[in-house]
């Protein structure tokens, strides 16, 4: 079952004024590119999120999908330079 991360609500929200934006978040699947995902969800931007493992991919997708009501694309992609 995918982690769930509790939305902040309308009345303790802050509006950064992005939502429709879109964003490529790197190391999404686990730790701060993870937590970026979230909260840029939380701000209605349009994510495309990448990582190396799809499957933590897919379950971080999915929970941000659950809980924000769009699902991210998502690539799956070691961008080792």
């Amino acid at each position: 079952e995918p982690r769930r991360v509790s939305f902040q609500t309308a009345e303790n929200s802050m509006d950064l004024g992005i939502a429709g934006r879109r964003a490529l978040i790197t190391g999404a699947s686990s730790g701060i590119g993870r937590a970026a995902a979230f909260a840029l969800a939380r701000e209605r931007v349009e994510l495309v999120l990448s990582g190396r493992s799809p499957e933590a991919l897919a379950e971080t997708a999915d929970a941000i999908a659950v809980e924000a009501g769009a699902r991210p694309v998502i690539i799956a992609a070691d961008l080792v330079l």
